[in-house]
């Protein structure tokens, strides 16, 4: 989070970036910084032309969530859950 802005702003901040790429954020208990990180990767996932060629093709929520989940465990460790669409698709792993 910035210094030199307040909880409040970057909570704004958040909600125009989700707006200006269309995508909606249901629940969320991470930083800000790291939620801006999910919404800009999961925009360039459904707009990957390799994801789908159709142009009204609706994207599989699981596919989103593994891509989502193997992003951030690459970046912030592992051990991330995910989950996402209407269906809520998911893709969790386990380590014992």
């Amino acid at each position: 989070m910035a210094q030199d802005r307040s909880p409040t702003e970057e909570v704004m901040k958040l909600a125009a970036i989700a707006l200006s790429l269309n995508v909606r954020l249901r629940s969320s208990d991470m930083p800000v910084d790291m939620q801006e990180r999910a919404l800009r990767y999961a925009r360039s996932f459904l707009d990957d032309p390799s994801i789908s060629s159709a142009p009204k093709h609706r994207p599989n929520p699981t596919l989103l969530a593994r891509a989502l989940k193997k992003e951030f465990d690459s970046v912030y460790g592992v051990a991330w859950h995910c989950v996402a669409g209407k269906s809520f698709g998911s893709f969790v792993t386990h380590s014992p």
